[in-house]
């Protein structure tokens, strides 16, 4: 059986925002070189709804993506549920960011995740124990589409799209590139459509192969948007941090040893778990590495045997860090 073209899947996706672009507040420019940006929240509104289809196209098409609703305590905010049948691909080997990409004069414009990346097999190490190639997945394909986090609220250019397609093997003129900043609606949206991939990356770096993993669902709140681009980077965390469940059907049967496992994926097994993440990140300095990497996990998570049907779960939504996290007042 032929594996899936994560970035063939995505371009439908894209085709789909191109048709309701006007619905869903996003623009669509093509540049000198032929490339195409998506702006979905720079100098286009983007919204709930863009966010949406920014998460699927982040999954490579292999996930199905709803914004729905969700109480924390007795408030009501927007959520995201994300499904794949695919896990591993999906979420590993195309949501996943932390692919750098670079633009004029080299300078870095900013990270990049979604199925462009399975194309590059970028970055070579998924985690520091585990690689791109043990995921045994590459799309050779004729077009890249990639989703890009900038560091400045500027749109990318030709130079992003030479990147791109040199990296990739294609065409400038068979490059989407999809933008939003983290403090965008969108943005916000497809931080949280993260929860099942953020899940599967703490599986993997505890040991445990992805590959094992034949299902996967997840949701998590949606963060308001912040203007203070650190700190909607710190809120949009927390909403997986503290309000993200999910659940991983697993080839693997429920014994001891799992049990054991299950209690070391969910945030609280962290030391640095307890505070919104802007508190954490403060103390560390806004110095990713000096932050416990095993904070970056869902509140709660569900590990269902394949096998044998029997389930085994640990951690909890944490109201009351969300509520700090968002500044919330209740009148």
């Amino acid at each position: 059986m032929n594996k899936p073209s994560v970035n063939k899947l995505a371009l439908d996706v894209v085709k789909k925002m191109d048709k309701k672009s006007e619905l869903i507040n996003v623009t669509f420019t093509e540049l000198s070189n032929g490339a195409t940006v998506i702006d979905c929240g720079i100098e286009a509104k983007g919204g709930l709804l863009a966010g949406r289809y920014v998460t699927e196209v982040c999954l490579g098409g292999l996930g199905r993506v709803n914004v729905t609703t969700m109480d924390i305590e007795e408030n009501t905010f927007p959520a995201i549920t994300v499904v794949t049948d695919n896990p591993p691909i999906a979420l590993l080997a195309s949501q996943l960011a932390g692919w750098k990409v670079k633009g004029a004069e080299g300078k870095a414009y900013g990270y990049a995740s979604g199925p462009a990346r399975a194309s590059a097999l970028k970055p070579k190490k998924l985690l520091p124990n585990y690689e791109f190639s043990q995921l045994n997945y590459q799309d050779k394909t004729d077009v890249a589409v990639v989703f890009l986090e900038p560091m400045k609220e500027s749109l990318p250019g030709e130079a992003e799209a030479e990147f791109l397609a040199e990296k990739c093997g294609v065409s400038p003129d068979q490059c989407y590139m999809v933008v939003a900043p983290t403090n965008s609606m969108a943005g916000s949206v497809q931080v949280s459509g993260r929860v099942v991939e953020m899940g599967i990356y703490k599986m993997t770096s505890l040991g445990y192969d992805p590959k094992k993993v034949m299902y996967g669902a997840g949701t998590a709140p949606i963060a308001p948007v912040n203007p203070d681009e650190q700190k909607a980077m710190s809120q949009t965390n927390d909403m997986i941090l503290y309000g993200g469940k999910t659940f991983y059907e697993v080839n693997d049967d429920v014994d001891d040893d799992l049990n054991t496992f299950v209690t070391q994926i969910p945030s609280a097994a962290s030391k640095d778990y307890g505070e919104p993440f802007y508190d954490v990140f403060k103390k560390a300095n806004f110095d990713f590495f000096n932050v416990d990497p095993g904070l970056f996990s869902p509140a709660a998570v569900v590990l269902s045997s394949l096998r044998t049907g029997k389930s085994v779960s640990a951690g909890k939504i944490n109201t009351t860090v969300l509520q700090k996290s968002l500044d919330m007042k209740r009148l």
